[in-house]
């Protein structure tokens, strides 16, 4: 990494979390506060945790295929 470059992963959770509040901006006009869910916060860190276990799959074996099995039990 470069130094004073943001690390791709800040970048990557950064872009989701703007199309997340794109999509579910209203056109309206005023303030609009997001509805938040319950599992919200859960939901996240299982995406998270996914996105990273399959990094470290990659790094190990190279781009392929994994079954999605062999996924959850590495989770």
């Amino acid at each position: 990494m470069i130094k004073g470059q943001v690390p791709h992963d800040v970048r990557l959770v950064a872009a989701i979390s703007r199309l997340v509040d794109l999509h579910q901006t209203r056109r309206e006009n005023g303030v609009y506060v997001p509805e938040t869910y319950e599992r919200s916060g859960q939901m996240l860190a299982y995406a998270l945790l996914l996105l990273d276990t399959l990094r470290e799959m990659e790094m190990e074996r190279g781009p392929s295929f994994v079954s999605i099995g062999e996924v959850h039990s590495a989770m």
